[in-house]
Parts: C-alpha cells; structure tokens; sequence
C-alpha cells in the first residue's frame, strides 16, 4: 500500500492573529516543517481504532496549525530555489516515513479509515502551501 501526502487544497480561512513582526516565506516554511515533522510521532502512536482516532484529531489540528502558518506567507515573496529543495527534502522524508508507519498499519484497517480524511487534508493545506511558498 503506498500512500502519497497529495499536493493539491482547499483552503480553510482562518485569521492570523497576535502577529506582531512579519516573518520571511523562508522562516514560515521552516516553521511549517517543523509542525510537519510531528506527523511520524502522531502515527507511532497508533496501535488500533481509538488510538487512530485520537491521532486523526491530532493530524486535524495539525493542518490547522499549518493553515495558519500558510495564510501569513506573502506571496509576493517566494522561496529561493535552494530554499525551496531544503523544504522539499524535509517534507519528501516526513511522507516516506508516514508511509512506512501506515504499511505497518496495515492490519488495522479501521484506524487507517480513521486517518484517511485528516492525511488528505494535510496534503491538500501542503499543496497550498507549496504554491504560497513558490509565490504563485
């Protein structure tokens, strides 16, 4: 089974509030790695259907965490291309990590059920954010 974070979204609107110095693309795409690198601990953690649960609210908070980061990106201010490779490593080790922990699900099909929707509203909050970051 091989499961992909996609790189396509829907963008939920949420206000960005208390910011009080504007942060460069580059420091909110390490801010958003740095959220998205927590992904591999949540699935650790499951072990059947209520643990997938609770882990498919922490993945739901989590895209709510990273929306928030994505809406304060300028987009008038996009990554370099080498910043750009250093995010992408990051998140292309956090997806083959996510894939190797749900294969290890595999005899658990209720907690994947559980983790379905949440992993494809990440992937979709970080195809926003990829296009926010290149300055699209």
């Amino acid at each position: 089974m091989k499961v992909v974070l996609s790189m396509s979204c829907v963008v939920l609107t949420l206000l960005s509030v208390g910011c009080s110095q504007k942060k460069s693309t580059a420091q909110l795409a390490d801010e958003l790695t740095g959220e998205l690198q927590q992904l591999p601990s949540v699935l650790k953690e499951v072990k059947d259907e209520a643990s997938g649960r609770v882990a498919a609210e922490q993945v739901r908070q989590l895209c709510d965490a990273l929306i928030v980061i994505v809406q304060e990106v300028d987009r008038k201010e996009s990554l370099t291309l080498e910043q750009r490779v250093i995010v992408e490593k990051k998140i292309r080790a956090v997806q083959e990590e996510t894939e190797f922990l749900l294969q290890k699900l595999s005899g658990q099909p209720q907690a994947i059920l559980a983790l379905s929707e949440p992993l494809a509203e990440l992937g979709e909050v970080l195809e926003v954010a990829s296009t926010a970051m290149k300055g699209e």
